[in-house]
């Protein structure tokens, strides 16, 4: 209870190119914009696959540049991809994607 007391407590703040939290954890500018990319990404995906009707896959064992080359040369329709998560606007290249890489 306490934890939340403190949390609820405290005063907002502007984040500047290095900041600290009230628990002594120092995030700079590198850290924020990695994570802000992992967000913007994550609600990309998200937002692809509610409203446009994209397929997403998540591989778990991969060589990128063996996938990305394999991905020019066979995909038609439009992809993005990040880290190990692959969306499709197509789905018979998203179909063509999981027979070939999962």
């Amino acid at each position: 209870m306490n934890l939340l007391k403190k949390q609820i407590n405290v005063k907002p703040r502007m984040i500047s190119d290095k900041w600290t939290l009230d628990y002594g954890i120092n995030i700079d500018k590198e850290v924020t914009k990695i994570l802000q990319e992992q967000i913007d990404w994550d609600i990309l995906v998200k937002s692809l696959i509610l409203h446009g009707g994209w397929h997403k896959v998540t591989l778990s064992k991969f060589d990128r540049s063996e996938i990305e080359a394999w991905c020019k040369e066979h995909i038609c329709g439009e992809y993005e991809s990040r880290g190990s998560t692959w969306v499709f606007k197509e789905e018979k290249d998203y179909m063509l994607f999981v027979l070939r890489w999962s």
